[in-house]
């Protein structure tokens, strides 16, 4: 059952071709069409939802009138998306193959199945392959011709080939998803115990035998997932390489999936970033920066990545007011692209207004994610936010909020299970001792602070990503260094 805003939230997601596409589309029905477009309209002139609106504009038969028109834009957008989307036109000769078989015309039936095994192919996607195979079996008592047993033969191997393509998918599938969830699970993990986490033993076994691209794929971001938990930065990279390798090799599968392309070639630049290879990542951005598309979805995805990792290549080369100059380009692009917030771009924003020591602004970014309902962000990245935030209430000297500010890290803390002997945890006891002590007393507290962060102190789990924004805080008390 469609919620109150279902209907609204689609109609905005769509694009201006693809509403221009279904307001023809519309016009044709003739009168009844005419009355589920202004529906159309008045939704889409709305800025925010108002249900109230729309019960005095259209008083009777609302709840009909939305669901009508809610299968109306999906039946119409099918027909938008079928010609450039390979999946579709599977689809449609699959149902062309079922009308054609139940009029008995099997050979034109037979001849529009090949099409979409032609075409289930040239995607590799072994679901459709095996979709197609077993629609080519249903329909075989059609094809009864003096090579009916070759036929035969040859459409059971191939639908066997098709079966034993679709389990090895969903075999590493299955491996990538719990790679997804261990990585998870176990980010906060010591490096030794992290190294003992292994993929499945038919990794090694069948290394040298996927047999199906979209299974390859999955082959390829596991070992990467893999590499990332344990820590080997220059195997990500590689097998980030390889996977967007993958993408460029399958290029029916890259037009039909972009956006998943974008995920991978971003995780890729990422990659090149960790390993220093900034020459690499800038390239890469560019190249992407190039290719804008044209799908709501996709854009906002591509929007989103993209300028998130420009802001993470120019922190990481230490450029703050380049990376200052792309905060207005971004704040507008939220806006366009009808994006409220983004947690991750918000807290590099924060670390970028830190380090300018604007603690201000990097509150105000800060806020965006403490203030979250709900927030699925990394708890690691939601840790740094607060640390940053706390310091940055300290330095605009309101005072009075720090003691609140310092209880409000330690709850999260002890709701998080951030146990007293952590980093975290002692980081936060330093913090909270350099902003209560005496005047006299700072500079030894911030040489205790900096012999602490930099290492002079062994402390398990320390964490870089919290480290160097805090000693770039501290450059200035280097000299008090013991």
């Amino acid at each position: 059952m469609l919620a109150k805003d279902d209907l609204y939230k689609l109609v905005k997601a769509m694009s201006r071709s693809e509403k221009r596409y279904f307001s023809l589309d519309a016009q044709k029905s003739g009168k009844k069409g005419s009355r589920y477009l202004e529906l159309f309209r008045v939704l889409n002139e709305m800025d925010v939802y108002d249900d109230e609106r729309l019960k005095k504009k259209f008083p009777r038969g609302l709840s009909s009138d939305k669901a009508y028109l809610y299968e109306a834009v999906l039946r119409s957008m099918r027909d938008y998306r079928s010609p450039r989307s390979k999946a579709a036109q599977i689809k449609e000769r699959i149902q062309d193959s079922r009308y054609l078989f139940e009029r008995g015309l099997y050979k034109l039936c037979d001849e529009r199945l090949r099409e979409a095994n032609d075409i289930a192919k040239e995607l590799g996607d072994e679901l459709m392959i095996l979709e197609v195979a077993r629609e080519r079996l249903l329909t075989i008592k059609g094809n009864r011709d003096k090579h009916f047993v070759k036929y035969v033969e040859d459409l059971l191997t191939h639908q066997d080939t098709a079966f034993d393509n679709v389990k090895q998918f969903f075999k590493y599938s299955g491996a990538y998803y719990r790679m997804i969830a261990k990585v998870t699970k176990n980010f906060h993990l010591p490096s030794e115990q992290k190294e003992k986490i292994s993929l499945p033993d038919f990794f090694n076994i069948d290394k040298d035998i996927v047999l199906s691209p979209q299974t390859e794929r999955r082959y390829l971001q596991s070992l990467a997932l893999h590499s990332q938990l344990i820590g080997d930065k220059e195997k990500v990279l590689e097998y980030f390489i390889q996977t967007v390798d993958w993408w460029n090799k399958n290029k029916a599968f890259k037009s039909e999936e972009y956006f998943r392309y974008i995920s991978d070639v971003f995780n890729m630049i990422y990659a090149f970033i960790a390993n220093e290879k900034f020459t690499e990542a800038g390239i890469h951005l560019n190249a992407i920066k190039a290719e804008e598309p044209v799908l709501t979805h996709e854009k906002r995805v591509w929007f989103e990545s993209l300028y998130l990792h420009q802001l993470m290549l120019l922190l990481n080369q230490k450029d703050y007011q380049k990376a200052k100059n792309l905060v207005g380009e971004i704040d507008e692009g939220l806006v366009k692209n009808g994006l409220t917030n983004n947690n991750i771009l918000s807290c590099n924003i924060s670390i970028l207004y830190f380090l300018l020591g604007d603690y201000e602004k990097s509150q105000m970014w800060s806020a965006k994610i403490i203030n979250a309902s709900r927030s699925t962000l990394r708890k690691d990245i939601q840790i740094l936010v607060r640390v940053l935030n706390l310091i940055s209430i300290f330095e605009t000297e309101e005072i009075e909020q720090v003691e609140n500010a310092i209880r409000s890290v330690s709850r999260y803390f002890k709701v998080n299970g951030i146990i007293n002997t952590s980093f975290e945890y002692k980081l936060l006891q330093k913090l909270s001792g350099l902003f209560k002590c005496f005047p006299n007393e700072t500079g030894e507290k911030k040489s205790d602070l900096y012999d602490f962060l930099s290492g002079r102190y062994k402390t398990e789990g320390s964490r870089d990503d919290i480290i160097e924004p805090l000693l770039e805080w501290l450059e200035p008390v280097k000299v008090f260094a013991k």
